[in-house]
């Protein structure tokens, strides 16, 4: 058995779980799978490795050669401890709820032990993030991005009193809608590079008020995954994963009952991301050629987002719905690329060039939202 647990450089320390168990490590996670069962004697002998990839929570994940592989998952205080109960519970009020298409999206085993405050995932060893996998082919299947656009329509179908009262989501607003009035909870512990930020929503003209208008157009109505980053999205990097088979989603403990549109919004905001990220902000390009260069064009992404938003929009059956549904999706993919230019700056000192293109594509975006969505996306329904 392979120990591998040094946890990655962005990982955070975790402390001790809150739900009355010892804190993992590898070979506690490894016990703990025999104890349920996933793991057999047979597995231990034929090899296995455990990885620390702890971030948020305490995470280990388990492959074995020629066999199953589990993600375990051990929250380190209340507030994860709370999230990660509410992930466990999601997954079965969807598996009882959800559609086939959904169904399918969810990881095939699920196990939790809220007196040990874990939740044990069954995982694709052979799987990897969608933004890693765009990372490394620099490549955008249209067949991935329909099976994400139909399997968050299946998702957003729940939307009945009974699916409401079934799932144990929580409801509210995203943490930037409050930025143009920020209390306390937007500057617990932050670096001077986020303070840097913030003062530059507040002083760049009508930015932070842009921000503070989209609080009344936040339409609650179905349950919400809260986080659809692509790194909270599953590919195999496979022939047959091209055409979307085996797309799963990750990381539910933000689901919620919410607008739909956030979760468009933060698919939208990542492949914006994706662009920005990756332009050769430096003083050798000018600022006007920054955006032309680089791996990620609009060009090269830009089909895959109109693959995904109208497999969505098509799934959803309601065109007068969706098309509602993209006029909030734009300004709110706005909103979401200042959250996560505010998220990547928690622990550093200046900001880094990527974030101001992405606070001056945000405020252009919350500015002309329909102008943006056809410039940038391509799309005007």
């Amino acid at each position: 058995m392979a120990l591998v647990a040094t946890p990655p450089a962005a990982a955070r320390p975790s402390r001790a779980p809150t739900g009355g168990g010892d804190p993992l490590d590898a070979r506690g996670a490894v016990g703990l799978l025999c104890e349920l069962g996933l793991l057999t004697a047979a597995h231990l002998v034929g090899g296995l490795v455990v990885t620390d990839v702890s971030r948020r929570n305490r995470n280990h994940r388990v492959t074995t050669t020629d066999g199953p592989a589990f993600l375990v998952k051990q929250a380190g205080d209340p507030d994860t401890a709370r999230t990660l109960g509410n992930e466990a519970r999601t997954y079965d009020a969807l598996a009882l709820r959800g559609s086939a298409e959904l169904r399918a999206a969810l990881p095939p085993t699920t196990r939790h032990l809220p007196e040990r405050a874990v939740l044990v995932l069954g995982i694709d060893s052979e799987a990897i993030t969608l933004a890693a996998y765009h990372r490394r082919t620099r490549r955008f299947p249209p067949g991935v991005a329909e099976a994400l656009g139909r399997r968050l329509a299946a998702l957003h179908a729940l939307r009945d009193d009974q699916a409401r009262e079934l799932l144990p989501v929580t409801t509210g607003l995203p943490l930037v809608f409050s930025f143009d009035r920020p209390d306390v909870t937007v500057y617990y512990g932050a670096s001077s590079a986020t303070l840097r930020l913030l003062t530059a929503v507040h002083g760049t003209g009508d930015f932070a008020d842009l921000l503070g208008r989209l609080r009344p157009e936040w339409r609650p109505g179905c349950v919400v995954h809260g986080d659809l980053r692509l790194d909270n999205v599953i590919v195999r990097p496979s022939v047959p994963a091209r055409a979307g088979k085996g797309l799963r989603l990750a990381d539910w403990e933000m689901a919620m009952w919410g607008d739909p549109a956030w979760d468009v919004a933060t698919v939208l905001s990542e492949y914006l991301s994706l662009w920005l990220d990756h332009a050769p902000v430096s003083e050798a390009t000018p600022p006007e050629r920054f955006l032309d260069h680089g791996p990620f064009p609009l060009s090269r992404w830009q089909p895959a987002v109109q693959r995904f938003w109208t497999a969505y929009a098509t799934a959803a059956g309601d065109p007068a719905g969706a098309r509602a549904v993209w006029a909030r999706a734009v300004p709110f993919a706005a909103a979401r690329l200042v959250q996560t230019a505010y998220e990547s700056t928690q622990f550093l000192a200046e900001l880094p060039g990527q974030v101001v293109l992405k606070l001056q594509l945000a405020h252009n975006l919350l500015r002309d939202p329909a102008g943006g969505g056809r410039a940038l996306l391509g799309i005007a329904p």
